[in-house]
């Protein structure tokens, strides 16, 4: 399951319909589960009236309204804003810079964002507006996702319209008398679905890590008490330690034969009969006798072996010493 947050401030409600578009879009990639919220309002009932707002804002009041300790709860975050001469609004503006903690804590790191837009006029700072929300996306760790040529209602000029390859915008005129056109709906809900299919891959690709949780116990031999904690391991290492576990053991093995293999030989040959028959040989250590009987072909193998490694091993020294 993909969790997708589409996070949003509107004035007069232009881009709460571009949220519900890109909502939609999410909506169809399947295993998502997205929420719609706002980010707080911080203009006073006497200014939004003032500003005519009022009546708009009244409008939003059951849409939830985010914190920003839940945003480490999503996979994808898709903001919108107006532009405000090139900039994002005040109120985004305060919700991002609310997120230290967060950014403290790597929280955010490797989520995916994505931002839509709203200007009054055609060249009213639409691409400004993103491209300038951008850095502090990219500050808190996130990884952005913009609104390809592959949505196809960018390439046209058959009617006034928003849209950029940084995000999804709509134009609402400079008293707010145009709602969202159906192509800048249609690229909203590209927008939506794009950002999500991007957040569900990256999901698939750690989960193929094979992430597994194991539970560790320790006990504190000091005062007795034994302490439970939860630890996430990539099942990957800790097939790669099993694996290494193994062939240390398996290299323990054979080193022990060898030395044991090397005791008998180079001790004492208690009985031998002809140069072709097996000799048996022991040796003496502190744990007692060790008794072996060895091929005598063999064992000569083993002396002839010994000295032309030990033979190798002088020439490499002073190979060596030459060198430095």
């Amino acid at each position: 399951m993909v969790k997708v947050l589409v996070l949003f401030y509107s004035t007069y409600g232009h881009i709460y319909q571009m949220a519900k578009e890109i909502a939609e879009g999410a909506k169809e990639v399947e295993g998502s589960e997205v929420s719609i919220k706002r980010v707080p309002e911080t203009l006073s009932i006497e200014i939004l009236e003032k500003m005519g707002a009022f009546q708009a804002q009244q409008s939003l009041v059951d849409i939830p309204i985010a914190t920003t300790n839940e945003l480490k709860d999503y996979d994808v975050i898709i903001f919108g804003t107006p532009t405000r001469f090139g900039q994002m609004s005040a109120q985004m503006k305060l919700f991002l810079d609310s997120l230290g903690q967060l950014w403290l804590s790597n929280a955010l790191v490797g989520k995916v964002a994505s931002v839509f837009v709203s200007s009054g006029t055609q060249h009213g700072g639409q691409e400004s507006t993103i491209l300038n929300f951008i850095p502090s996306l990219l500050h808190l760790g996130f990884l952005y996702v913009g609104l390809p040529y592959s949505c196809q209602e960018q390439m046209g000029i058959d009617e006034l319209k928003g849209g950029s390859p940084y995000g999804s915008s709509t134009i609402v005129g400079d008293r707010g008398e145009r709602l969202p056109s159906e192509q800048e709906k249609r690229m909203a809900r590209f927008q939506g679905r794009h950002a999500t299919s991007i957040g569900k891959k990256l999901i698939a690709k750690e989960s193929n890590t094979g992430v597994v949780t194991t539970t560790a116990n320790f006990t504190n031999n000091n005062n007795g008490v034994t302490t439970s904690t939860n630890a996430t391991v990539d099942s990957k290492v800790t097939n790669n330690l099993e694996e290494k576990e193994k062939k240390q053991v398996l290299r323990q093995e054979e080193n022990k034969e060898e030395k044991a293999t090397t005791l008998l030989l180079e001790n004492k040959v208690v009985e031998s009969g002809s140069s072709n028959s097996n000799v048996v040989v022991e040796s003496s250590s502190n744990n007692g006798t060790v008794t072996a009987v060895v091929d005598n072909n063999e064992t000569e193998s083993f002396n002839e072996n010994k000295k032309k490694k030990k033979k190798e091993k002088n020439g490499k020294d002073k190979k060596h010493c030459y060198l430095m």
